[in-house]
């Protein structure tokens, strides 16, 4: 094989491979969900729940419908909003949420986030805990993270400052 057929052919080939990443997405849209700054907040050890927040991106061109999450180490998990109803303020669950197309949905102190409810064992600032996030009509997004300290300010502008749990 010649100098210029061999340069030829591997010219082909990298034109093939640069290809490549744009064919490489397919599937369901929420196979692309990504997740932004989670965490858990600490809870007192007798706590009977703790609170947990991310940032969800929709980088498909697909409205997805979030109904729901898990976690192997909490015996039920919530999707909680804030209300105000004639001055007062509560929780309230939600059985599910929109994330729009290229779009966000942040769970976040003082707004809409996930309740972990009954615990499995005590969990404190450092422990790795995983959410699975769960979409109409049958996916889930596995969701690693950690609890960090009572005290730790959300890292996220998107979290905001405030904290009721």
């Amino acid at each position: 094989m010649s100098r210029t057929t061999r340069f030829a052919a591997l010219l082909a080939m990298a034109g093939t491979l640069m290809a490549a990443p744009a064919l490489a997405v397919t599937g369901p849209a929420w196979t692309m969900v990504r997740t932004e700054d989670a965490w858990v907040r600490e809870a007192p050890p007798s706590a009977a729940a703790m609170a947990g927040y991310m940032i969800v991106v929709n980088p498909s061109k697909e409205t997805l419908t979030l109904v729901g999450a898990t976690s192997p180490q909490f015996g039920e998990v919530q999707m909680h909003e804030i209300v105000t109803e004639q001055g007062m303020t509560r929780m309230q669950e939600v059985k599910q949420l929109v994330v729009p197309p290229k779009g966000r949905l942040a769970f976040a102190p003082g707004s809409t986030h996930l309740m972990l409810m009954a615990p499995k064992q005590p969990l404190k600032a450092g422990d790795p805990v995983e959410i699975v996030l769960r979409w109409s009509p049958k996916g889930k997004t596995t969701v690693k993270t950690s609890v960090r300290p009572r005290n730790a300010p959300a890292a996220s502008p998107a979290a905001g400052g405030h904290d009721h749990h």
